[in-house]
């Protein structure tokens, strides 16, 4: 049976998920003043670590080894949402309404949304995390919803005009996209039938 991508890993076994933000920015220092100029190109993406510590085979050592089997390297793709960060802090976690992208091919630090519950003062909270699509991205300001629900969500990274108008935007259990970062892919078996592990991801573009 051909595996369909993305899958879910089974995060819920997981001891720690390290999470990495990375921008595309190069610097150029003066030798003679060292002072630095940097030309931000506007690309970030997120790389994660997943570390499950030694846990019987019922418990979800088999679990993860069955994961890394169907993801065959880096051709599989997964979801996996970040531990302690599934619910935002903001009033979306009680009172979320429709939020949808308002407007396609939008590509800036923001996302202009609607379909938000009217005249909310901090519906989402800086550091908060939301999916559209497939991306994840963090909220970097604290957003407030106009009288006819609209907002202008402050994110990173920068969207790329990869948004149709009207996409649905999940505000709690946001998942990224992730793609391993090499195609061998090892899991410890210990003695006792403990198995253990860890695998380094980056998003899938």
């Amino acid at each position: 049976m051909t595996v369909q991508y993305p899958i879910l890993a089974p995060y819920q076994f997981a001891r720690t998920i390290e999470i990495s933000q990375a921008d595309l920015v190069r610097e150029s220092v003066s030798p003679y003043t060292k002072k630095g100029q940097f030309l931000d190109y506007g690309v970030g993406w997120w790389e994660i670590t997943i570390t499950i510590p030694p846990v019987p085979r019922r418990q979800g050592g088999q679990a993860w080894f069955a994961f890394l089997t169907k993801l065959a390297g880096r051709r599989g793709t997964f979801q996996c949402p970040i531990l302690n960060h599934t619910v935002p802090l903001g009033e979306a976690a009680e009172n979320p309404g429709v939020p949808r992208v308002n407007g396609a091919g939008q590509d800036a630090s923001f996302l202009d949304v609607d379909g938000l519950p009217a005249n909310t003062h901090g519906y989402l909270d800086e550091g908060d995390l939301i999916q559209v699509g497939t991306r994840l991205y963090a909220v970097t300001r604290r957003c407030d919803s106009g009288m006819d629900g609209s907002a202008r969500i402050h994110i990173w990274p920068n969207t790329e005009g990869d948004h149709a108008d009207n996409t649905p935007i999940i505000v709690s259990n946001a998942m990224g996209l992730f793609r391993l970062k090499d195609n061998v892919r090892s899991i410890s078996i210990e003695t006792f039938n403990k198995y253990g592990m860890t695998l380094n991801a980056e998003e899938a573009r």
